[in-house]
């Protein structure tokens, strides 16, 4: 059974909401002044039991954006799509989740978001499962493959 906060508590939560996205636009403003190209990846997971999807229907991860008709977006999903099925992982481009989180207007910032499915991490019971190291270097992988995307298009 769920309770409704309390004002003073929606307040806290607001003020943290904000706290945090404020520092983010900051963290984002400063890479830009030194990078003519910045992406802001918006990292989570999900399991079958948040969708109306069989576990079978479900991508290892799924690859948000917002911008479709971006070139460079397009790209960068091809690079980070390209880092996941060479190890193995199926991937889909916003579904079951789509979008990304997008702390500037500016063209120069792309986002994209990595759903992991936590099967391919997890055990049942919640604990690192087999997968665990397997997607840590993926994932690794998958950021350094966006590191240099950002330092190739100075």
């Amino acid at each position: 059974v769920f309770r409704t906060p309390s004002a003073s508590e929606r307040a806290g939560v607001r003020a943290l909401y904000d706290r945090w996205h404020k520092r983010l636009r900051a963290a984002v403003e400063r890479w830009r002044s030194l990078l003519s190209t910045v992406v802001v990846v918006d990292c989570h997971s999900f399991c079958a039991a948040q969708v109306d999807l069989e576990e079978d229907e479900l991508p290892d991860v799924c690859i948000g954006i917002n911008r479709h008709d971006d070139p460079r977006l397009n790209a960068l999903v091809a690079i980070v799509s390209g880092v996941l099925h060479a190890n193995g992982y199926r991937t889909t481009v916003n579904h079951p989740y789509s979008g990304a989180i997008e702390p500037s207007a500016d063209p120069a910032v792309l986002s994209l978001m990595l759903e992991l499915n936590m099967r391919t991490y997890l055990a049942g019971d919640l604990s690192p499962g087999p997968g665990f190291e397997a997607v840590r270097i993926v994932v690794a992988a998958a950021l350094e493959a966006i590191q240099q995307f950002e330092v190739a298009n100075v």
